[in-house]
């Protein structure tokens, strides 16, 4: 429940005007992490990120964000692609 409040907050905060959805879900389908499946909380987590670097937060520290608020078992090297995928084609 913390983690979807957290993302919805991230998510309140993040910028839209350049998004570019479908080449951030390709890029993270191409990375070889295994990120496959419902594109949605992938998305979610993404526009996150981008509220959160908004705010001056660092790769770090928003990697770390997508670990605890994944909810899906994703771990900091993965984090670090949504991270940079979201800041590359979302924000």
């Amino acid at each position: 429940m913390i983690a979807a409040a957290s993302i919805a907050a991230a998510i309140a905060l993040a910028p839209t005007a350049r998004a570019d959805e479908q080449s951030y879900i390709n890029e993270l389908e191409a990375s070889g992490h295994g990120f496959y499946g419902n594109t949605t909380s992938f998305l979610a987590l993404g526009y996150g990120v981008c509220g959160l670097a908004g705010n001056g937060w660092t790769q770090g520290e928003l990697a770390t964000w997508v670990v605890a608020n994944s909810g899906q078992g994703i771990y900091y090297p993965e984090a670090m692609t949504i991270v940079r995928a979201a800041e590359i084609y979302l924000c």
